[in-house]
This record gives structure tokens, sequence and C-alpha cells, in this order.
């Protein structure tokens, strides 16, 4: 990219004015050329001796990995501490550099009601300049490993506290009362919902079960119940006297 300089000596040989501008042109009634010499040249075959310029800048709080960033991914407070040293090294990176110098220009001509533009740009040197969203992907995806023994490990945990969890309720006097399911859902928002240990057995920090929705369990447990506590049948012969 040409340093706004050596853009104004060009145009300068060239015999054209340039006017430097304080923001983009934004219309749909636009062409693009090929580089900067195309658009002298069409400048020339028509005529044209104005000519528009706009250097624009990166903004380096938008290239950071912020929590909102991270919250489009669904991140446990637990995998996100897998991932959390090295997403604080690429934004201290991207922190640390400088915003103040211009990394694109774009050179406008206007011609018969359209805009031929011409843009051209460069990298912040020693950085891969991408959007936050894929970053932070990349990262995930080079702890994919380790993320997953981690839900393995969670999920596993889950479940033998869940058995736990169940042999208490079934045993629990206030769960043979719940007769219908209203009463079962009451009492699942009472024992789960609203018990921190117990509604992280069914619920990920991101909101998502990790294989069954809490009423789902309470009605399983209530079917379970009703065959445990079910009667035996037993069949008697009358004795002969």
């Amino acid at each position: 990219m040409q340093k706004e300089q050596e853009l104004l000596e060009q145009f300068n040989k060239e015999n054209i004015n340039v006017y430097r501008l304080t923001e983009f042109i934004e219309t749909e009634n636009k062409i693009k050329l090929d580089g900067i010499e195309e658009l002298i040249r069409f400048a020339h075959d028509n005529n044209i001796n104005n000519m528009f310029y706009f250097y624009y800048y990166l903004k380096g709080h938008g290239l950071l990995i912020d929590e909102q960033v991270i919250n489009r991914f669904h991140l446990d407070s637990e995998v996100l501490t897998i991932l959390k040293d090295e997403i604080m090294e690429y934004n201290i990176k991207i922190s640390k550099q400088d915003y103040s110098k211009p990394v694109g220009v774009i050179v406008y001509c206007m011609y018969n009601g359209m805009i031929l533009e011409v843009e051209d740009n460069d990298c912040i040197v020693g950085v891969d300049i991408e959007a936050p969203e894929d970053a932070c992907k990349r990262i995930i995806d080079s702890h994919l490993e380790e993320i997953a023994l981690y839900k393995e490990k969670q999920k596993n945990y889950a479940s033998e506290e869940r058995k736990k969890l169940a042999e208490q309720i079934l045993n629990d006097k206030e769960f043979h009362k719940c007769t219908n399911v209203s009463l079962r859902t009451t009492y699942a928002t009472k024992v789960i919902r609203k018990n921190d240990v117990n509604r992280r057995l069914f619920m990920k920090d991101s909101g998502e079960w990790y294989d069954i929705p809490i009423n789902d369990f309470i009605e399983l447990l209530w079917r379970e119940y009703k065959e445990l506590s079910r009667p035996d049948i037993i069949t008697e012969l009358p004795c002969k006297k």
C-alpha cells in the first residue's frame, strides 16, 4: 500500500487533483477497477481531473476475543478455563499493535453518475488479522481433544451423581404424593431447578442439556416408583379340609 505522500505525488505527476475524504462513500452504483494505474488510465481517457481518496484504519478493540464473542460459542466455564491462556495471549498480541497507521486506501473517481474505485490494503506486520470469531474458533479447534476428554469426564460424573439423586427421590415421601404431572413439575423445580448442585447434573453452563431434560428424568422416576410400589398378585389354591 502506498503512503499518502507517495499517492499524492503519483497523481500530481498525472495532473490529477485528489481530495481526502473523512469516510467511505456508500453506494451500490459502484465499479471496482484493477489497480490505481487502471483508474488513472480511465481518468485520462475520459478527461477526468479530480479524484477522492480515503485511508482507513483497524480498530483494535473490534478484533479482541471478548465476552460477547465467547458467548456465541456457548462455552462452559470449565472449557473456557482450558482456552483462557491462549485467548489472553491472542488479545495481548492484538492490543500491542499500532493502530495509528492506516491499513488501506480507497481511491474514487466519479463518472456519469457512477463511482469507480480502487482499493489497496496491507496486513499488520507480524500478525494474522482475522475476525475475532474466527480466532476464537481456531483456538477452540486446537484444543478439541482436551475439551472432549473434559466433556466425557463431566458426563460420567453427572451420570453417577444422578443415580444417587434418583435413589433419594424414589425414597422421598413428598415425591410419592406427586400423583400428576403438575405436582411433579413443581417438585422438580424445588428439588432440582432451584438447587444449583442438582441442576448442574442436567444442564451445562451454556444452557444445554447433558442428555436428558429434568422433567423427563422425573417422569422416568415416577414410572419406576409406580412399578416398584405395585403390589404383588398372589394366587392361592383353596386348601382341602
